[in-house]
């Protein structure tokens, strides 16, 4: 049986669908968003974080412990360190552990709330997630993927029975380049997961060069029959992570009053908005 791979289980969250959900955080991402809040998760390999404040080199103490380091240029992976310089960024669930995870908050998702896969891209691990749908449809645990459908079709194939929710994060930003095939296949799988019946949310990140598209903007969302959609605005949250990876980031937070602007020509153009808050 295939293992999950996952970085991080949420617990108490608002923002990942309706209701009190728990989210888990999948690993591996078909996209590389530059202002990514959750870089740990593009790259599907096991990766560490690293934290300085804990080595005991970098505070000028010699110890026996730290000869061998390769920090001391021995021959000792930092990840073997004793004082746990470096931590795994994710671990590999069996489906049934995963579950019991899941199951523990059963009673805060009420009637609206349930679990929540993100990511990362959630749908790339597919089918290893397919025994924990199962038993969570058995215990009528509401299911919601937060994907941006960038994916083969037999991904989405393999959870459509099981999904009750698809919050699509859209990739329409000029930062993100020319994606191969992007918009053909999001709206192919769009249309498969819309013949099912599922609740389908879309969301948007603001970055502030969309502000200077916002016409084409407008227009591709209403030829995705996009008639309600939730803006985030873009932060730098994540920039202690890309330290701990010992990555480069770079600052895309949205300024307020495009953010706004940006906001109110949408609702001006018979579209419903929500601003979600970080």
């Amino acid at each position: 049986m295939s293992k999950i791979r996952v970085s991080a289980i949420q617990r108490g969250c608002v923002y990942d669908g309706p209701g009190v959900r728990t989210t888990v955080f999948l690993k591996g991402c078909t996209l590389h968003c530059p202002w990514c809040c959750n870089p740990e998760n593009i790259s599907i390999e096991q990766e560490w974080f690293f934290d300085d404040s804990k080595c005991i080199k970098y505070k000028g103490v010699a110890s026996e412990l730290c000869i061998s380091c390769l920090r001391n240029h021995g021959d000792r992976a930092i990840t073997e360190c004793p004082f746990s310089v470096a931590e795994p960024v994710c671990h590999d669930w069996l489906p049934s552990d995963l579950f019991l995870q899941i199951e523990k908050d059963k009673e805060l998702f009420g009637k609206s709330g349930g679990v929540t896969f993100s990511g990362g891209e959630p749908l790339l691990q597919a089918d290893a997630l397919l025994p924990v749908l199962e038993m969570c449809k058995k215990q009528n645990v509401n299911i919601a993927f937060e994907t941006t459908l960038y994916v083969g079709k037999k991904n989405i194939a393999a959870v459509i029975p099981y999904a009750d929710i698809m919050i699509v994060d859209l990739k329409l930003q000029p930062e993100q380049g020319d994606i191969p095939n992007y918009m053909n296949c999001m709206s192919e799988n769009l249309d498969l997961i819309k013949k099912q019946g599922i609740n389908v949310f879309y969301r948007l990140v603001f970055v502030n060069s969309l502000i200077t598209i916002k016409e084409k903007i407008c227009k591709q969302l209403k030829s995705l029959g996009v008639e309600e959609i939730e803006l985030l605005k873009c932060h730098h949250l994540g920039a202690r992570k890309y330290e701990k990876l010992n990555k480069e980031s770079v600052d895309f937070t949205a300024d307020e009053i495009l953010f706004q602007n940006f906001s109110e020509y949408l609702q001006s153009e018979q579209l419903k908005v929500t601003q979600l808050k970080v």
